[in-house]
């Protein structure tokens, strides 16, 4: 966590009954897309703050002020805009999920527990709104595996190492258009694919240098390529490295290798880099065969850049034939 700067020793609460900002502990920062002006900063200890950044005022909301949570629920974890409803921002705490109103400055929290079997309220570390099914949430728990939390029933399903999560730390979430989440935990960076419901885990033995994964640290460019930070620096793959690491790491499947590649290419998504116009002739094809094979010769420590990281060596399976 970050106390603060210098920058903002003169900067206190629009309410006087709260400590100089740069006391606080910062422990999240979110600029919801329909609001570009504010920065919405969550602390631990401290609740959620509104900082408009035209003239830096700062304005502090406070969860649950009477409730016996009120310490747990006022440390937040992290922030995550609403993909449905623009006005409202998820808010991850100690006590469970947080909603926040950015219109009426509301708040409720949901404790995500089943009081018949428990009273503990899990620690939420990451929220992840399903990019298929807006308003079903991933929630990465400290200790409580991963929620699947629905917000229009109030549903909820939980994961955890019986269901094949390599530990019950999830502390971050990324998730591919096909339908597939990435999970950085304390055990390593595990794979959910959200159909069948089955779990994939990688550890050093698949090349990761951490084991160890940050509260959030995880990105996901335009190539596809997914970045995850954990205590030994980051580490970053394409999903398309999954055949590579079975077959490097002579793992025992279930099915023939062409089911296998048949699933995963029923799971992935298909990304044109041509446009159709005067066709192309199958010779050259191999010709950029010969061009690829011949580079790689001089320059065999370049294959991952060359193939994966550099899109130059395309090729259009154009539905048309004459």
């Amino acid at each position: 966590y970050h106390t603060g700067t210098s920058r903002f020793e003169k900067l206190t609460s629009v309410q006087k009954k709260y400590t100089p900002f740069n006391s606080l502990q910062v422990s999240s920062l979110l600029i919801i897309s329909s609001d570009p002006g504010t920065l919405w900063i969550g602390t631990q200890g401290s609740g959620l703050y509104r900082m408009e950044l035209n003239n830096m005022s700062l304005k502090n909301f406070i969860f649950e002020e009477k409730s016996p949570f009120n310490r747990e629920s006022n440390s937040v974890n992290t922030l995550k805009e609403s993909l449905s409803s623009p006005e409202r921002i998820w808010v991850g705490t100690d006590s469970g999920l947080g909603e926040f109103n950015t219109e009426t400055g509301r708040f409720r929290i949901f404790a995500l527990f089943d009081p018949k079997t428990t009273r503990e309220r899990p620690m939420v570390n990451s929220i992840h709104e399903s990019i298929n099914s807006p308003g079903i949430l991933w929630l990465g728990t400290w200790g409580s595996g991963l929620l699947r939390f629905d917000t229009e029933s109030g549903s909820i399903i939980r994961y955890t190492e019986k269901d094949g999560l390599p530990n019950p730390f999830v502390v971050s979430i990324e998730e591919e258009p096909a339908g597939r989440l990435w999970l950085g935990t304390q055990a390593g960076l595990s794979s959910y694919i959200i159909k069948s419901g089955l779990f994939r885990n990688f550890d050093h033995h698949e090349g990761l240098q951490n084991s160890l994964f940050r509260k959030n640290v995880i990105f996901k460019n335009s190539n596809k390529r997914i970045f995850v930070g954990g205590s030994k620096g980051i580490d970053h793959f394409t999903p398309g490295s999954l055949l590579k690491a079975v077959t490097i790491g002579k793992m025992g499947l279930r099915v023939s290798p062409q089911d296998f590649l048949a699933e995963v290419l029923s799971r992935s998504e298909q990304l044109l880099a041509a446009d159709f116009g005067e066709g192309c002739w199958t010779d050259h094809w191999t010709y950029t065969l010969d061009l690829i094979e011949n580079y790689l010769a001089i320059y065999p420590d370049h294959k991952q850049h060359l193939l994966f990281e550099k899109p130059v060596f395309t090729f259009y399976d154009s539905a048309v034939f004459v």
